[in-house]
């Protein structure tokens, strides 16, 4: 990576550490100039999107990363509902217009900062693997929001429930070995597994 890219970046990395608590400055550092390099390989200039501001979601990922380690992260709303609303916006445009629409178009119509999405988007992605064996659903509509959602609505169980929540629909055991693995009876995971269905679905809807 060229010296002038780092150059003309680095008072991004740096204030943009400032952003996090309770990590090392300089781990956020490295972890922002790891970020800018993947940047770099990935960008596309013909594009037309500014390398700052594509920098911005990478570098953001790459803290964001560094900060949480492998702590349970509480997806916010807030970040999800710009994340969705991008996306479907993108839909809508390319209904209408009939042609593609980028990301970048999306947000400028609905009035949201895309660096701001980009970070979301990676934020995100390191919130949720979208690797099939995190995820293992059973379920149609098994796309990035929705997973973001789901792992989000387990929070809203206590220990137990996400055991066997996790058991079920994660690692696609039956109520039987569930019940096994978590030392119960059958009967007691199917009660358990009724009542935070019920908990996680009242989540996803409020």
């Amino acid at each position: 990576m060229p010296s002038e890219v780092i150059l003309e970046n680095e008072k991004m990395i740096y204030k943009m550490s400032s952003q996090f608590y309770g990590v090392e400055k300089e781990d956020l550092i490295q972890a922002g100039f790891l970020g800018l390099t993947k940047a770099y390989k990935n960008f596309d200039p013909t594009v037309g999107t500014k390398f700052s501001t594509y920098a911005y979601g990478f570098i953001y990922g790459e803290m964001y990363e560094a900060a949480t380690g492998n702590r349970p992260v509480r997806v916010r709303k807030n970040e999800l509902r710009i994340y969705k609303g991008v996306n479907r916006t993108k839909e809508l445009l390319e209904e209408k217009l009939g042609r593609p629409v980028s990301h970048e178009e999306a947000c400028s119509h609905l009035g949201v900062d895309y660096g701001t999405y980009l970070a979301i988007l990676n934020s995100l992605s390191a919130t949720v693997s979208v690797d099939d064996t995190e995820l293992n659903l059973r379920a149609k509509d098994n796309n990035l929001d929705d997973m973001i959602m789901l792992r989000d609505s387990l929070n809203a169980l206590n220990p137990l429930e996400r055991s066997v929540m996790t058991n079920r629909y994660m690692e696609d055991k039956s109520q039987d070995e569930t019940a096994k693995v978590l030392g119960l009876s059958q009967v007691k995971v199917s009660r358990i597994e009724k009542a935070s269905r019920e908990k996680m679905k009242n989540y996803m809807t409020n």
